[in-house]
């Protein structure tokens, strides 16, 4: 009876705990709860027996009734309409449209939504990739080699880099294939006759839409797939890094501290779901440029080489300012592994600190390694954005602007 009121009064609480069915009760003499004999705990009630089976934790008093405990499962969670969908509304994302309206209707709450789909549980999503990582690494150890993490990446998520990387693709010949349109269409406009090829000039517009809309369709999707495909891979390497900390000896604890564990779950595998979400642009780059100085060489002759001249004259400045950002970023996470382990460390013996007043020693020593850190983060993301607003934006007007320069001084009158 008191266990019951107890348990009563933590699920008021909040605390979850399985619930009990008492299923016998049987006269045993009365014992003490330490297994010793003598008068029971409660004066005038027979000894408890409590048997409690959960996942890993198995308690076991004296002899008296035998309760049986279930687990709480709570709510069963509905099922994700991601699973069954068809490819249209997986495409149009039409199966959101139900919680949306219900969102329009009332306030959601936590049994409206769904439970994750199979292919984002992180379960699935973790067990992936450490079968594709034990065959990397089997793979690398009979090749005499060290295996490598991205290799392992694309085996477990290949299909997604796939799909993403055919839909970039796509995105790009639209693009491609758009100034052709235009091209023709302003010629019809300028020299074609409005009675005799009123056909051409309405191919050429609606090629024009359907390129303009086939390049919003397949961008906005890559986008979404290279995401998905990003926070999947930081979820898989998140779980497993933290599986692994878990399981370390006490020797190989010593090898390394909770700020490097810390940084691999949150900072590394951040860095690597950016790398999933611009990974295709790699390859996609070169080709790219190679495409537009062909089409351009083609169009306006020497003058495009002059602009393409630009472009490859800045590459080398944006490898040094990248180079010095990773730099920059590599030694604030140095130290920020030495603030979180210093950290962790006054919170383990924060009795000791107080006992021996050492607050203001403390803290000079975190805020020393936290404006380190700063100053590195600062030069690290002075440099990206140098690299990024500085030279990306900048550079496409520059360019133009040269191939303009060249092609009024060789053909003066070709810009009438």
């Amino acid at each position: 009876k008191t266990m019951g009121q107890g348990l009563n009064a933590c699920r008021c609480l909040g605390l979850v705990f399985p619930r009990i069915d008492i299923v016998g009760k049987t006269d045993a003499p009365k014992s003490r709860l330490d297994g010793s004999s003598g008068q029971s705990g409660i004066i005038g009630e027979p000894a408890i027996s409590v048997d409690i089976h959960c996942d890993a934790v198995a308690v076991q008093s004296c002899h008296g009734v035998v309760p049986k405990f279930e687990p709480d499962s709570g709510p069963t969670p509905k099922p994700h309409p991601l699973d069954a969908a068809p490819l249209v509304s997986q495409v149009g994302i039409y199966w959101l449209n139900p919680l949306v309206s219900l969102a329009n209707v009332r306030t959601l709450i936590e049994e409206d939504v769904w439970s994750l789909p199979t292919s984002h549980n992180p379960k699935t999503i973790t067990a992936k990739f450490c079968t594709a990582w034990h065959v990397e690494v089997a793979a690398a150890a009979a090749s005499q080699r060290n295996p490598v993490l991205m290799w392992a990446i694309f085996q477990a998520f290949w299909p997604c880099f796939l799909l993403s990387g055919s839909l970039l693709a796509a995105f790009s010949c639209s693009m491609l294939l758009q100034p052709f349109f235009i091209r023709g269409l302003l010629r019809f406009l300028q020299h074609g006759r409005f009675e005799d090829s009123i056909d051409v000039g309405l191919g050429y517009a609606a090629a024009i839409l359907v390129c303009s809309a086939a390049s919003s369709f397949l961008i906005a999707n890559h986008s979404r797939i290279s995401q998905e495909t990003g926070i999947k891979v930081k979820t898989a390497l998140t779980c497993t890094v933290f599986s692994h900390s878990m399981s370390l000896s006490a020797a190989a604890r010593v090898c390394s501290s909770v700020g490097q564990t810390t940084n691999l779950m949150a900072v590394d595998t951040e860095k690597l779901y950016m790398a999933c979400r611009f990974a295709h642009f790699v390859w996609l780059t070169p080709m790219m440029t190679v495409a537009v100085a062909v089409l351009l060489t083609l169009t306006l002759g020497v003058a495009a080489l002059a602009g393409l001249a630009l472009i490859v004259m800045l590459w080398p400045l944006q490898m040094l300012l990248a180079w010095l950002g990773g730099k920059a970023r590599k030694r604030a996470m140095g130290f920020t592994d030495e603030r979180i382990k210093f950290v962790v460390e006054v919170i383990a013996g924060i009795r000791v600190m107080k006992l021996c007043a050492w607050e203001s020693a403390v803290y000079d020593r975190a805020s020393h390694a936290r404006v380190s850190e700063v100053f590195w983060l600062c030069a690290s993301l002075f440099t990206k954005a140098f690299t990024r607003e500085g030279i990306i934006i900048l550079l496409p007007p520059a360019t133009l602007g040269v191939i303009f320069a060249v092609q009024t001084s060789l053909h003066p009158g070709a810009m009438d």
